[in-house]
């Protein structure tokens, strides 16, 4: 392989690591306005299992789902829905989120 090839295939290589960063950054400033409740519900959230010293195989097991769907509710990143946040609630026995009217 000569130069010119290796350089071809290094531009290749960069070329799609920097699209599929700038597509993540990108994805995270178009939906930065529910990212940040959806971090702070899933803050309460782990603020609450800690406190009741519940945990993620527990929380996951009462509400029916898999730890790995857990762990991505926990992270912040997931949008979830108002009949997620009340399952959560419900299993928790204390509101995560206010709504004030």
């Amino acid at each position: 392989m000569d130069k010119e090839e290796i350089k071809d295939r290094l531009k290749v290589l960069c070329e799609s690591n920097d699209s599929e960063w700038r597509k993540k950054a990108e994805w995270r400033r178009d939906n930065g306005f529910w990212l940040k409740k959806s971090g702070k519900i899933a803050l309460s959230i782990l603020n609450v299992m800690n406190r009741k010293s519940i945990s993620k195989k527990e929380l996951a097991g009462s509400l029916g789902i898999s730890v790995e769907r857990l762990q991505k509710y926990l992270s912040g990143d997931e949008n979830m829905d108002l009949k997620t946040i009340c399952s959560f609630e419900k299993i928790l026995g204390e509101d995560i989120i206010e709504i004030n009217i």
